[in-house]
């Protein structure tokens, strides 16, 4: 039996599984990042249009976050029940639509709740929907590699996109630039779930023996449980350290338009290309972590990414400072 299950394995095709993961990473480029990477740049146009407080517009990232978390377990339940294809529809028709619906907002209640239900549609066919896909396609070696391919979709769409929304943004205004976007998402993410995305069939991926599923379980950390996880300090202390990089990440990916624009009265080229940089150092990161994830393990990786953002919060402060010197030498000449 396992000569036969070897003789199997050799013949996978490992072209299916990689272009499965191009459609993830295009999923992530296209749709994902218009409904999730290019907000941050509408928020200064926004509350210039209708009115709106910094603080007041803002919440709309924390109603996505909230979203997230209340439909998160609910969600990852029904992907053993429904159709994945399904799914990824619905989730890219929500989000796509939701982004689409912020052109024709003019209140912040309108706001919120459109941003709650793409958060929703970006957790069914992003958030929830590609691990799912790429583990089912990667149930052996790989998953990690896959993952951070295609999770790079995202930043690779990205680096174009800030780009192209600022100056979107800058000649054609809020209204027009909501819609294309959603037009644009909707277009871009149903054919291309309708007619690939789907789990695979029997002899296009490695099986996995049930001895060595068991000798996986035997050999490994069960786990300490949920009532013990609670009362572990560490687990804790982990918790706090994860709120704590969140609320700096956030920080950043959402409100750096506004103080680059609003703040630095830097011009929307210049915006988005900051933004793109952004983008592009995400790619390559996001692979990076995944191969290091694959040959060393999550401790490496860790360290490898609290590196990079010592070094990257130094280099922001400094050249900030430089910046806000500059200024208040031309107000000076002025």
């Amino acid at each position: 039996m396992s000569n036969q299950t070897l003789s199997t394995n050799n013949k996978i095709d490992n072209k299916k599984k990689y272009f499965i993961v191009f459609i993830c990473m295009f999923l992530q480029a296209v749709p994902y990042s218009i409904a999730q990477n290019i907000q941050p740049l509408f928020v200064p146009y926004v509350i210039k249009q209708f009115g709106f407080s910094l603080a007041g517009f803002s919440l709309i990232f924390t109603c996505g976050a909230i979203a997230s978390a209340i439909f998160s377990p609910v969600l990852g339940n029904v992907f053993e029940k429904v159709n994945i294809k399904l799914l990824f529809l619905l989730g890219a028709t929500l989000s796509a639509v939701g982004f689409m619906g912020f052109g024709f907002s003019h209140n912040l209640a309108q706001f919120y709740v459109l941003a709650a239900m793409q958060k929703v549609g970006c957790l069914l066919f992003s958030g929830i929907g590609v691990p799912y896909l790429i583990n089912s396609w990667f149930p052996k070696e790989g998953r990690g590699k896959a993952l951070g391919i295609a999770f790079s979709g995202g930043s690779i769409g990205n680096v174009f996109l800030q780009q192209i929304t600022s100056q979107m943004l800058a000649s054609r205004g809020v209204t027009y630039s909501y819609i294309f976007f959603g037009v644009l998402a909707l277009v871009c993410s149903l054919p291309i779930v309708m007619i690939f995305v789907r789990l695979p069939k029997v002899g296009e991926v490695e099986v996995v023996e049930e001895n060595e599923s068991e000798e996986v379980q035997t050999s490994g950390f069960d786990g300490l449980g949920a009532k013990a996880t609670k009362q572990n300090k560490y687990f804790w202390l982990f918790s706090i350290g994860y709120a704590i990089i969140a609320v700096s990440i956030s920080a950043l990916s959402t409100q750096y338009a506004t103080y680059f624009t609003g703040e630095l009265g830097l011009s929307a080229t210049l915006v988005g290309t900051l933004g793109s940089v952004f983008a592009l150092g995400y790619v390559f990161g996001s692979t990076l972590v995944g191969i290091i994830v694959d040959k060393v393990g999550f401790g490496a990786a860790w360290i490898v990414m609290l590196g990079c953002v010592v070094v990257g919060y130094t280099l922001l402060l400094g050249s900030i400072k430089k910046v806000k010197e500059q200024y208040a030498e031309m107000e000076v000449e002025i």
